[in-house]
């Protein structure tokens, strides 16, 4: 299926690039899917530097986009923003630099899920602006890691391959466990 795919984008040549950039847009769109089966495509076709900065791109106007059209659809579809969601007052209160710092951070978090924060910043008041640029400096981390991930992934063997895989979903999914075990003790007490 992967050999299809990446058959299918070189014999598109040059137009493999805006495929490639419309296809990660739509990703960021959906806000679910990882993207990272598009970088490894741009990275096997345009090589690390030219694949890694479509991709870095392509993620950057799709997540913008994406922070852009959840916000609209959202105040249009209640009217108003929800403010009334604790987390989101929270964020909300912060100074404006202090939303810039915990967008970079949460961004620089390598396998936090960009649709996520997406969302959730469409629902706070931070600026258009702010959740641009914080997400241009966040992504790069993340596709470099991406870029690295994928190139030494290519050398080891199928099996190896889906033995880290596995353990980066079972590592990230306790990880996750944990911290909301941790915040509903937290809560309780």
């Amino acid at each position: 299926m992967a050999q299809t795919i990446l058959d299918f984008f070189s014999t598109l040549g040059l137009w493999g690039i805006p495929l490639s950039f419309f296809l990660t847009v739509l990703l960021n769109l959906a806000g679910f899917v990882p993207s990272l089966f598009v970088t490894g495509i741009n990275i096997v076709l345009w090589g690390p530097w030219w694949g890694f900065l479509l991709s870095w791109l392509s993620e950057l106007i799709g997540s913008s986009l994406a922070f852009w059209l959840y916000r609209k659809g959202f105040q249009q579809w209640t009217g108003r923003k929800k403010d009334d969601w604790r987390w989101i007052q929270k964020c909300n209160s912060l100074p404006r630099r202090k939303q810039q710092l915990t967008l970079i951070t949460v961004r620089l978090a390598p396998f936090f899920p960009s649709g996520v924060i997406n969302v959730a910043g469409a629902f706070t008041n931070v600026r258009l602006f702010d959740f641009i640029w914080t997400t241009g400096i966040g992504k790069i981390p993340s596709i470099t890691l991406e870029v690295i991930t994928f190139l030494g992934f290519q050398q080891l063997s199928q099996t190896l391959q889906w033995t880290i895989l596995g353990l980066v979903v079972v590592g990230t999914l306790l990880w996750y466990l944990n911290k909301r075990r941790k915040n509903r003790l937290a809560n309780t007490s």
